[in-house]
């Protein structure tokens, strides 16, 4: 492959925990595919002993964000809290810098929504929204242009990546969509990506959270209904070992939106 296909990645995370480390393996298995220059988290002892595992990267530990600045990337993954995405995100991407986040639901902030918009209108950076654990966004983005009708998302999970200690189905919510994102901010990310697709259409989306005993890792089934047609999607991801609240998935849908950065054919 030509050179002039793709471009250099110089990659900084904010947040070393379970998806924060499948990234850092990932890129230290195929080093040449992105570089790594800084990690940012609160537990540097923890990230520490993370980075003296790499074999082919070499981040460079940062305590703060102006450190993290001082690295020069060209692009910042968050995958640390909603909080990271308020107090840190405006500043990376009024440097120009792009930013893929994981924590989608602080989002649920219109403000927040507004606010970066219009600094990525003067930087000329990018706020990147990957698919994460769910699946079918490109579906939902075009059904919601036809003129989106309904949709119905439907969440099950062990109870314990809920919060709960239960030995039977449950369903533990059922209603409204920015209710359900506020209740779940850091099991339901998921929700607040669909919603970002539909284009803030809340009022046509209904959610179901269910604890199930016996769910094999996360599930995550859309339905969607417009003009144009109808269709499900439903997904079953394998979860972290090291956080069972996170779907692997979601951390290889942030490298795949980090890597296409570099490349000029883009498959949406």
């Amino acid at each position: 492959m030509s050179d002039r296909t793709l471009r250099t990645v110089r990659l900084a995370l904010i947040g070393c925990g379970a998806i924060g480390q499948e990234v850092l393996k990932y890129l230290d298995e195929h080093p040449e595919e992105a570089t790594v220059v800084a990690v940012l988290d609160r537990d540097l002892e923890k990230v520490r002993k993370i980075v003296e595992k790499l074999r082919n990267q070499r981040p460079t530990i940062v305590r703060n964000l102006n450190e993290l600045l001082a690295e020069k990337p060209s692009i910042v993954l968050e995958a640390a809290s909603p909080e990271a995405v308020r107090v840190y995100v405006p500043t990376i991407l009024a440097r120009g810098i792009d930013v893929v986040i994981l924590s989608v639901s602080a989002l649920v902030d219109f403000e927040l929504i507004t606010r970066l918009r219009k600094i990525c209108e003067r930087s000329g950076a990018r706020l990147l929204v990957p698919s994460g654990a769910i699946g079918g966004i490109d579906i939902v983005r075009a059904h919601a242009k036809a003129g989106l009708q309904e949709i119905v998302l439907e969440t099950r999970k062990k109870p314990e990546a809920l919060g709960l200690s239960v030995s039977l189905v449950q369903v533990v919510y059922e209603g409204n969509i920015l209710d359900a994102i506020k209740r779940y901010p850091r099991n339901l990310n998921v929700y607040m990506t669909v919603l970002l697709a539909t284009g803030l259409q809340y009022e046509k989306i209904r959610c179901r959270v269910i604890a199930d005993p016996s769910a094999e890792g996360n599930i995550h089934r859309i339905y969607v209904r417009s003009r144009i047609g109808e269709a499900i999607v439903e997904v079953k991801n394998v979860t972290s070992e090291i956080n069972p609240r996170t779907s692997l998935m979601a951390a290889y849908s942030a490298i795949d939106t980090i890597l296409q950065q570099r490349d000029l054919l883009k498959i949406l």
